[in-house]
C-alpha cells in the first residue's frame, strides 16, 4: 500500500522529472502549432516589392514607379492625411 500522506504522494524525484518534461514539451508543441496556424504580420517588408511586381506586369510605367519610390523615400503616404 503507498503512503499517500508523504510529500508528493509516493512519486520519485524521476516520475515528477518525468510529468515536468511531459508539460514542458506539450505546452512548447501547442505554442510552436499556435504560431505557425496564426503567423504574425510579415514586418519589415520593402514597400517597394508591390512596385515592383506592378512595373514588372505593365500596370505602371517606369516613370510613375521612380515617382512613388521617390515619394516613399521622403516618407510621403501619398497625400491620404491631406483634405
Amino acid at each position: 500500500m503507498m503512503n499517500w500522506g508523504t510529500w508528493g504522494g509516493g512519486w520519485t524525484h524521476g516520475a515528477w522529472g518525468f510529468m515536468m518534461l511531459f508539460w514542458v514539451i506539450t505546452v512548447g508543441l501547442a505554442v510552436w502549432g499556435l504560431t505557425r496556424l496564426f503567423p504574425r504580420g510579415t514586418s519589415g517588408t520593402n514597400a517597394t516589392e508591390p512596385l515592383e511586381a506592378r512595373l514588372a506586369r505593365g500596370d505602371i510605367s517606369a516613370d510613375d514607379y521612380r515617382t512613388i519610390c521617390a515619394e516613399l523615400a521622403k516618407g510621403n503616404n501619398g497625400g491620404a492625411d491631406q483634405k
